[in-house]
């Protein structure tokens, strides 16, 4: 029951529409962090760029996503600082949301 609320609070932070892009990640791996009571991580890793419909952006964004603790170590050794991936993603305010992990090791000589 804890898992759903800590899910519907973090879910209504994002828009209900999923966007497909390429991103690259930061110079950080991924963190993560629990407040209080909550029995779910949050956990993240900074984005520097990111390409979607051919148009390039490159402001700083927190991708982020709840996870248990095996969760956690599995995108640990997924997600790695400064390399290129695919991502199916939430957006929020200054954040998006990890929806799918599609490739973590993509190729784009723009970005």
């Amino acid at each position: 029951m804890k898992h759903n609320k800590q899910m519907n609070a973090f879910e209504e932070r994002f828009s209900e529409e999923i966007d497909h892009i390429i991103a690259v990640t930061g110079p950080s791996g991924v963190s993560a962090g629990k407040a209080g009571q909550e029995s779910l991580w949050t956990a993240s890793i900074p984005l520097i760029a990111w390409k979607e419909k051919d148009l390039i952006k490159t402001e700083n964004i927190r991708l982020c996503w709840l996870t248990d603790e095996e969760g956690l170590r599995e995108k640990q050794a997924q997600l790695h600082k400064e390399s290129i991936m695919t991502l199916q993603v939430r957006k929020g305010e200054g954040e998006f949301m990890l929806v799918s992990l599609v490739d973590t090791d993509t190729q784009d000589e723009e970005l």
